[in-house]
């Protein structure tokens, strides 16, 4: 009885695990389709970077658009896991969405070669941006805020008043 149960304060975040693997083959797959993927690494601006970050990014938005509802309805069977996969989700796969965002916002015609142009002219300059590294590392730190505001939604109610 005792392993069943630890199994399932697992299964969210297993589940929530099986959802971000998939997505990593499911944006190499998107990617290689993509009209950026042709262009090559040395192409400049960099579009085959640009491309990657892009469809990683959006496969992550749409991974996490169907994990943090699924962990909000299984929240009270499953406590201790649907709280720590949704940060954990957040942790990996929240960077990566936001940096599509990023991209859309720099970025116009994306889904267009011939009108497609881009802020970034070179890879060291598309690298290098430093709003990417902080989209990146305020991402992470929006996850642990998360992961610490969220503990008491996700938890066992507590005691109601004196016994």
């Amino acid at each position: 009885m005792e392993s069943q149960s630890k199994f399932t304060t697992w299964a969210p975040v297993v589940a929530v695990l099986l959802l971000s693997v998939l997505a990593n083959p499911t944006s190499s797959w998107l990617a290689s389709r993509f009209w950026m993927h042709e262009q090559g690494p040395g192409s400049q601006p960099p579009w085959y970077f640009i491309g990657q970050d892009l469809v990683e990014g959006l496969v992550y938005t749409a991974a996490l658009l169907v994990a943090i509802p699924f962990l909000i309805l299984v929240r009270r069977r499953y406590q201790e896991g649907s709280w720590m996969a949704l940060w954990m989700a957040l942790l990996w796969m929240g960077p990566g969405g936001a940096q599509a965002f990023y991209v859309i916002a720099r970025s116009d015609g994306l889904w267009n070669a011939d009108t497609a142009t881009t802020a970034w002219v070179s890879f060291d300059q598309y690298l290098h941006d430093p709003l990417r590294r902080i989209i990146y590392f305020a991402c992470l730190g929006g996850a642990l805020f998360v992961a610490a505001a969220s503990r008491r939604y996700f938890g066992p109610p507590g005691p109601t008043g004196p016994d």
